[in-house]
């Protein structure tokens, strides 16, 4: 019970879901192909910690409505970061 009210006010926050990968800059001083590396590892570590979200609440026998509403918000942002690096390489130069 108590870990479903922190998850509900840390990883269940209103609103629309930000562009997590244009969250953090990689600056200008680096090369074109050395940001896309950088912006390729953020990705693999937010889908790293999705999935470690989503692995949590499977091995549960039982989910809360808050737990189904995480697992959907994880699988939500999963698609989202999946989506972001399939554009990064169209547009790559």
């Amino acid at each position: 019970m108590l870990s479903s009210g922190i998850l509900a006010f840390t990883i269940m926050r209103s609103g629309k879901p930000e562009n997590q990968l244009t969250k953090y800059s990689t600056g200008e001083r680096t090369s074109p192909g050395l940001g896309s590396i950088v912006n390729t590892a953020q990705a693999l570590q937010m889908m790293w910690a999705y999935q470690s979200q989503v692995n949590i609440l499977l091995k549960k026998d039982t989910l809360t409505s808050a737990d189904s509403l995480v697992l959907q918000r994880a699988f939500e942002n999963i698609e989202l970061v999946k989506k972001q690096v399939h554009a990064q390489r169209i547009n790559a130069p």
